[in-house]
């Protein structure tokens, strides 16, 4: 499904009439148009420094001796939109608060951080047209900084515990540069080189994924994780050309029988769904919930939300790919003809609508959601 075809399908929600979901009851209890959809990955990695019998990527410490982000929590500053998220129509960045920001260029993908928002913009809102894509950071006060970047056509990541990006850099043939950038400061804090040849995606550089201290890196003959505070790489099992689906320690794997989700520092399954519905499973931002859509089934008929630490699943009865996630894991959907935001609990599936402020022309954009291709 295309982005601009996707714009076509959008059904109008149905609005409940409940409380809107809380940050603290979401806390306490514990990216899909026209985009180049993740693999789901065999599960097992190097750790760091040892390799677990189970042969999964043990979790990361995230304090680094350098002084550098821990990543230990979402920043209270981001309680702009911790509850009701954050989105884009053309060149204006909605936070769930009601505050709009202009840009100056269309939106193309909004990605959280610990500092702020981060918005990738350029002349188009497609991430694959050529020309540039540019970097700004959108303060949960509403101010905006352009960051000294442009990533062309690439994949880059963030983690909503931390206020930085990583992103690979061309370092010479067979060799990329993975780069670890503050958002705040807008200065490098790490710099890995990484072998290996690159030819299965189209993009201009391998795709990354960050979670706490290690970003995966999508070579042609394997995933390799890198230690962004120690600058080293390790070798991985995950499966080579693709980007794992990887976030708050966990990540996907799928066989011919099912689509898991696995615990990277135990090996655990701690989710399964059987592989004869087509599932398609992406994580919440901070790794807590697991969205999961049974493909086979019509659009309108709704998806499961899984809580990853308690196994509990709840029911959201509304079309699978209107909706995107907010830091705490509320996943968020926007109706631009009736101008309102919906929010629903991931723990119980209730949902409630407010009012959308400010102009809303031009492509919706839901921050949580990858709008790659």
């Amino acid at each position: 499904m295309t982005e601009r075809l996707s714009t076509l399908l959008h059904d109008e929600a149905d609005h409940l009439a409940v409380p809107a979901p809380s940050t603290a009851g979401i806390l306490d209890a514990g990216r899909r148009l026209r985009r180049r959809r993740r693999a789901f990955q065999a599960v097992g990695a190097g750790a760091l420094a040892a390799v677990v019998a189970a042969g999964v990527l043990t979790a990361a410490s995230l304090t680094g001796e350098d002084g550098q982000p821990d990543g230990k929590g979402v920043d209270p500053a981001t309680a702009a939109y911790l509850d009701h998220g954050a989105f884009a129509t053309g060149e204006t960045v909605h936070l769930g608060d009601g505050g709009n920001v202009e840009v100056g260029e269309k939106v193309k993908v909004l990605y959280y951080t610990s500092a702020g928002l981060l918005v990738r913009s350029g002349t188009t809102p497609w991430t694959d047209d050529p020309g540039p894509s540019h970097y700004s950071l959108v303060a949960p006060d509403g101010t905006l900084r352009r960051l000294d970047l442009d990533l062309g056509d690439r994949v880059p990541a963030t983690d909503p515990d931390q206020p930085v990006v990583a992103y690979a850099d061309a370092a010479g043939p067979g060799r990329w540069d993975v780069v670890v950038r503050d958002v705040s400061t807008d200065e490098e804090l790490s710099r890995t080189t990484v072998d290996g040849a690159f030819t299965w995606g189209g993009w201009e550089a391998p795709p990354v994924e960050l979670d706490g201290g290690l970003v995966y890196v999508g070579l042609d003959d394997e995933t390799v994780a890198v230690d962004w505070h120690a600058r080293e790489v390790s070798s991985t099992t995950l499966r080579a050309s693709s980007v794992p689906e990887v976030a708050g320690g966990y990540v996907v794997r799928s066989s011919k029988r099912s689509i898991d989700v696995v615990d990277l520092g135990s090996g655990e399954v701690v989710y399964s769904t059987p592989a004869d519905g087509y599932p398609y499973i992406t994580l919440s931002p901070d790794g807590r919930f697991a969205k999961v859509v049974q493909q086979d089934e019509r659009e309108e008929q709704g998806f499961t939300v899984v809580d990853l630490r308690t196994g509990e699943v709840a029911t959201i009865d509304r079309p699978a790919w209107d909706f995107g996630w907010t830091p705490a894991g509320n996943l968020i959907s926007v109706d631009l003809k009736a101008r309102e935001l919906t929010t629903c609990a991931p723990t119980t599936g209730e949902c409630s609508s407010g009012p959308v402020s400010g102009p809303v022309g031009g492509e919706l954009k839901l921050a949580g959601v990858s709008y790659e291709s």
